[in-house]
């Protein structure tokens, strides 16, 4: 599959998935709309959660954005989302149970199976592109 091609798939399924949390109410509706709204969001978070945890694969090692230099293991993908996609995290080099849970867009992968590596570069984008917050921070 080529870039171009790749980068159209990934546009088309971002789209559809952001599509009906994007479109303004119908006058009169905004009560309902609101508790509308957040079902269908806590269904797009659930969504993106089983997308993440069927296409991911641990551990792999990676770098993580907002930590000193080096580099971990991701082990595992946390499963309250509540606040955010986390993943758990451990130094490369440590042989601790210690584990941080980090957003899985502070994780750039530094080896790991091609839908691994896919599902992550899918998620930073996703995050980065849409235009509504999927998280309230």
């Amino acid at each position: 599959m080529s870039s171009n091609s790749a980068q159209q798939e990934r546009d088309k399924l971002f789209e559809r998935l952001t599509s009906m949390l994007t479109f303004d109410p119908p006058y009169g509706w905004v009560g309902e709309w609101d508790e509308w709204r957040d079902e269908t969001l806590e269904t797009f978070r659930a969504s993106c959660y089983a997308y993440l945890a069927g296409e991911m694969s641990f551990p792999f090692s990676a770098k993580v954005s907002g930590l000193e230099d080096g580099s971990f293991r991701v082990i595992e993908l946390s499963e309250d989302y509540e606040g955010g996609i986390k993943v758990g995290i451990a130094y490369a080099e440590d042989d601790s149970e210690d584990i941080l849970f980090v957003l899985l867009t502070q994780v750039e992968p530094l080896d790991g199976d091609e839908r691994t590596l896919k599902a992550v570069e899918n998620w930073r984008y996703w995050v980065s592109s849409c235009d509504f917050p999927l998280w309230s921070t």
